[in-house]
């Protein structure tokens, strides 16, 4: 009511729909709505995250019944019952992740500022860094068909692993710009969106030639 009472000012920072009707945004302040009807009525989430302090939340992220929600100060929460209730992972890091990927029940991934990668092998119990060679800020990341992980970032470079998140190398690729989302089609091939627009990498050239 505080918010709809302050008016529009509060951007959507992160969007997912689960199918034609479910749907979530997520944004400033811990601002967090869902829709049943693809869109056309919106109901508020928050008081489901415990998120008493309102950190901005960037990413929400769907595989099924479970939804990943990602922000800044280190704010990752994780629901497993399609979003009837959330629970909070802590992790050691306190800056921002701008995303966050379930590669299995157990095994997670959280990403962001200045190269962060943080995985943990327990379903957020603890928690490692992944050490990368750059600390460029991570902006993206999928979970390819073939299992293995893909993370973009804002210098353009693509990061792959194919050890669950173990480690990384960078792909013999570049977009020559920043990178904002990427998905996968089909065929195999990825599209990656940035400040110069949408550019395809096809699935040949998704191996890893270098640390």
């Amino acid at each position: 009511e505080r918010l709809v009472a302050d008016g529009p000012d509060k951007p959507f920072l992160g969007v997912r729909f689960a199918d034609a009707s479910r749907g979530y945004v997520v944004g400033a302040y811990g601002l967090a709505l869902y829709t049943e009807d693809g869109g056309a009525n919106w109901h508020s989430l928050m008081g489901r995250i415990p998120n008493p302090r309102g950190k901005h939340l960037y990413q929400v992220r769907i595989e099924g019944d479970e939804i990943l929600l990602a922000g800044e100060q280190g704010a990752l929460f994780r629901s497993l019952d399609g979003g009837a209730s959330f629970a909070e992972l802590h992790t050691p890091y306190s800056g921002t992740f701008f995303g966050a990927l379930a590669l299995d029940r157990e095994t997670l991934l959280a990403f962001g500022l200045r190269g962060n990668v943080w995985r943990s092998a327990d379903g957020g119990a603890n928690w490692t860094r992944i050490e990368l060679d750059q600390a460029v800020t991570l902006t993206s990341g999928r979970v390819l068909a073939d299992g293995s992980v893909v993370l973009a970032d804002e210098s353009g470079r693509l990061l792959r692993s194919t050890d669950g998140g173990a480690s990384f190398a960078v792909l013999p690729v570049n977009a020559g710009t920043g990178l904002t989302a990427l998905t996968q089609t089909p065929d195999g091939a990825l599209v990656l969106a940035g400040a110069r627009g949408l550019a395809r990498i096809e699935p040949r050239q998704l191996v890893a030639e270098s640390k």
